[in-house]
């Protein structure tokens, strides 16, 4: 190649070659004096664990550094403040910045960008006096708002002057000085700062403080009850806030009430609200309560309880007329759980006069999982695809709809249910449920109901049913009440299902049921005369022992059954009558006793005798008196 044209190109190689680093680099310097002012004393130097030798100033300065940009290094500061004195850390240089610790004041960062001259830098550590800390207000309980009155306290740091206002305003040495708590007796905003000898006055401290009249209020053990045309209530009043409650009707002519002591009597068929007002007291604000009396014509049985009434009957949609299955469903679920999983069946119990019980079953879905048969006097919610879900997945009591409740006042002993049982694992167990609650909505299972309270569980029956075959079993269990001051429910909630476990069962379980009522018992069990206990076998009772109305008591075998008593002083007869709490419909669910007393004696007997029975003076009864004899009449005695 020719020569020349090779050093042509290597001058052009060379000029394209990358310039060393070193041929753009600067040289940066870090040089920094810290000063203290004041009183006290710093250190400065480039290592963080370096042992500190406080000075009045320090020079610090790094080794230059050579860079194509300014590079930073970090000085590490401590300062010395004399008692009393705190450091606040400054500078004037742009190309300084300092970060002081979060913990402790004393020390902090300079990160220092370095300068192509070698110039000073400055740093100053200004020794000031400390603040006071501001005061702390603080209402007696950590109480904000109050009445009629609340002590307020304000507090600083040992040795400090307190100075506060309570009209908003912020405080100064003319203000008055803190030496007590403060009783506040309105809504105020109290201020206050502190000062100390030698030390920087505080911030203002700011609190306020409200005074409120508590609400008043009234709480009540229920919301509504359901009463019979003649019978009385109370309403359950549990608290007030004070007193001064007083008690109107919104429609005395159906239920009346007493306005001070909220004793209500029914008087006629419908509904009305009591209302209860408290006025405005000294220490709470007006309040008011309602409580709601139905005035019913009882029932003692839900309807079609024998399952011989059926609409749309022989269809697929056909269900027991006043029950309900997933046919009539509401929830999410609604549309996927609606599907026919009872039927109308002759096979009835023994003895039966009907000729029809309810045949509920169980289903497959998609063959993933088992709907298990579910019927009720009240409606079904599908609101979960897990079935287990009680919060979604539940049957409940709607009284505002007449399809999807049914009114139930009686107070039985006991519920009696024909079923049949063929379940497709012979583990799985069916289930009858009732629940009777008071009047208003309510669900069961109630995991997570918002409106728990509304209304309450007076009584309750769980039966868990083995397999049967294909047999008939009759089943009574005894009712369990949840409350036993004779409050009465205004709904039954029956749950017929095939399976006891939500979720639980296979699709082939089939349960058949007939003839479900409730059983009111009717019988005296025991008598108890002056302490001592009877036990009454048959339909009479010896007793030896006079008559004497106020120690005679009478012992049932019922829940709610009345007893009627009449007495012979002829013959000492006492004679009982037992009537079942369903009288008003079963007019012969009664049992009648006779009470053999001893025949009074002597004139001692005569202390509460008739006023028209006639007694010698031996104590024997005589028809009329004799002219010139003595008597006793009415426990006087009478001379003829």
């Amino acid at each position: 190649m020719n020569k020349k044209i090779t050093l042509l190109l290597l001058a052009l190689l060379v000029s394209v070659l990358p310039t060393s680093a070193n041929d753009s680099n600067k040289k940066y310097f870090f040089k920094t004096t810290v000063t203290a002012s004041g009183a006290g004393k710093v250190y400065a130097s480039t290592s963080k664990d370096s042992t500190p030798e406080y000075q009045e100033n320090i020079v610090v300065e790094p080794e230059s550094q050579e860079a194509t940009s300014a590079p930073t290094v970090d000085i590490y500061l401590w300062a010395a403040p004399e008692t009393g004195k705190e450091v606040r850390w400054t500078t004037e240089d742009s190309n300084i910045t300092i970060t002081v610790d979060s913990l402790e004041q004393n020390r902090a960062i300079a990160s220092v960008t370095g300068l192509t001259e070698s110039a000073d830098n400055h740093i100053t550590a200004n020794f000031v006096n400390q603040q006071v800390k501001a005061p702390l207000i603080e209402g007696a309980d950590g109480k904000t708002i109050f009445w009629p009155s609340l002590q307020v306290t304000i507090t600083a740091q040992e040795g400090a002057t307190i100075y506060y206002t309570l009209d908003g305003s912020d405080p100064t040495t003319t203000s008055p000085v803190y030496t007590e708590p403060i009783t506040l007796t309105d809504t105020t905003t109290v201020k206050a700062y502190a000062t100390a000898e030698g030390w920087v006055d505080s911030e203002v401290s700011v609190d306020s403080f409200y005074l409120v009249k508590p609400e008043g209020f009234i709480t009540l053990g229920a919301t509504s009850a359901s009463a019979f045309i003649g019978t009385e209530g109370t309403v359950p009043v549990i608290e007030t806030s004070h007193p001064g409650l007083v008690w109107t009707s919104s429609d005395p002519e159906i239920v009346e009430v007493e306005a001070e002591t909220g004793v209500y009597k029914a008087l006629a068929l419908g509904e009305a609200t009591l209302t209860a007002t408290l006025a405005e007291g000294t220490d709470f604000t007006a309040a008011t309560a309602t409580f709601r009396v139905r005035v019913i014509t009882p029932k003692y049985q839900v309807e079609n309880s024998d399952f011989e009434q059926w609409d749309d009957a022989g269809t697929a949609n056909q269900e027991p007329a006043h029950w309900n299955s997933f046919q009539h469903a509401s929830g999410k679920m609604a549309d996927i759980v609606k599907a026919q999983q009872v039927v109308q069946s002759e096979d009835v119990r023994p003895g039966s006069e009907g000729t029809a019980s309810v045949c509920i079953y169980a289903r497959s879905v998609m063959g993933l999982a088992t709907a298990q048969g579910n019927l009720t006097t009240g409606c079904i919610n599908g609101g979960s695809m897990s079935a287990s879900d009680g919060s979604g997945n539940y049957n409940y009591s709607n009284v505002d709809d007449p399809d999807f409740h049914q009114v139930f006042n009686g107070l039985p002993d006991s519920l009696r249910v024909w079923v049949k049982y063929q379940p497709g694992d012979a583990s799985t167990k069916g289930k009858v449920s009732a629940k009777l609650h008071t009047y208003g909505y309510y669900q069961d299972p109630y995991a997570n109901l918002d409106k728990i309270g509304q209304t309450q569980n007076v009584a309750r029956v769980e039966i868990a049913v083995d397999a049967t075959g294909d047999e008939w079993v009759e089943l009574t269990v005894p009712v369990e009440y949840d409350i036993t001051d004779g409050t009465r429910p205004g709904v039954a909630l029956i749950s017929l299902a095939t399976c006891n476990v939500p979720g639980g069962g296979s699709s082939s379980d089939k349960m058949f049921v007939d003839d479900l009522s409730f059983v009111y018992n009717s019988e005296l069990t025991a008598v108890v005369v002056k302490g001592d206990t009877l036990s009454v076998a048959g339909n009479s009772l010896q007793v030896d022992a006079e008559y004497d109305a106020e120690l005679v008591e009478f012992v049932t075998n019922a829940r709610a059954a009345s007893v009627e008593s009449s007495y012979d002083e002829d013959t000492a007869v006492l004679t009982v009558t037992v009537k079942g709490d369903d009288i008003s419909e079963e007019t012969e669910n009664q049992h009648v006793y006779t009470i053999q007393f001893s025949l009074s004696t002597g004139i001692a007997a005569t202390s509460r005798p008739s006023t028209t029975t006639i007694y010698d003076l031996t104590g024997r009864k005589v028809q009329q008196m004799q002219r010139g004899g003595i008597y006793i009449i009415g426990g006087k005695k009478v001379i003829r």
